[in-house]
């Protein structure tokens, strides 16, 4: 079997839909999907920040946008949607929960800190320090 590379892995969910497990990988910020079929391993969510020589990473600030492009700040958290359609992440160090839309192929944070990006709602008030979990009811 291939030799991985996800660096500190904090989460793992499974998609049917997908036939692929993703993991999010502390390290480097990014969520990588393994296909269950040929074993392939991509980057498939968030841009890799650089590596320093002393083996730590930068903390840049999280970036909504395409998928491949987007930023996290220490992905903690997964869970998938019922509809295996989105894949919801707890962004630890930004304070923030964040969306990722499978299909479209796009992230766009959902509440960050004490500032709520959705219209209406009952995340209005919330106030999210350093999630490290999240799930779907």
């Amino acid at each position: 079997m291939k030799q991985l590379t996800v660096y500190s892995p904090s989460d793992v969910i499974f998609s049917k839909s997908f036939n692929s497990i993703f993991v999010a990988s502390l390290k480097d910020n990014t969520i990588r999907q393994i296909n269950l079929f040929n074993g392939k391993e991509t980057v498939c969510m968030g841009k890799k920040y650089e590596i320093n020589e002393d083996v730590s990473f930068t903390h840049e600030k999280s970036i909504d946008g395409e998928l491949q492009e987007c930023k996290f700040t220490q992905p903690y958290g997964m869970v998938l949607s019922n509809d295996q359609e989105y894949i919801f992440v707890a962004d630890t160090d930004q304070n923030a929960l964040r969306i990722l839309d499978l299909q479209n192929q796009v992230c766009q944070t959902i509440v960050q800190g004490k500032k709520n990006f959705l219209k209406a709602g009952s995340l209005s008030l919330a106030s999210i320090p350093q999630p490290k979990g999240i799930c779907v009811d």
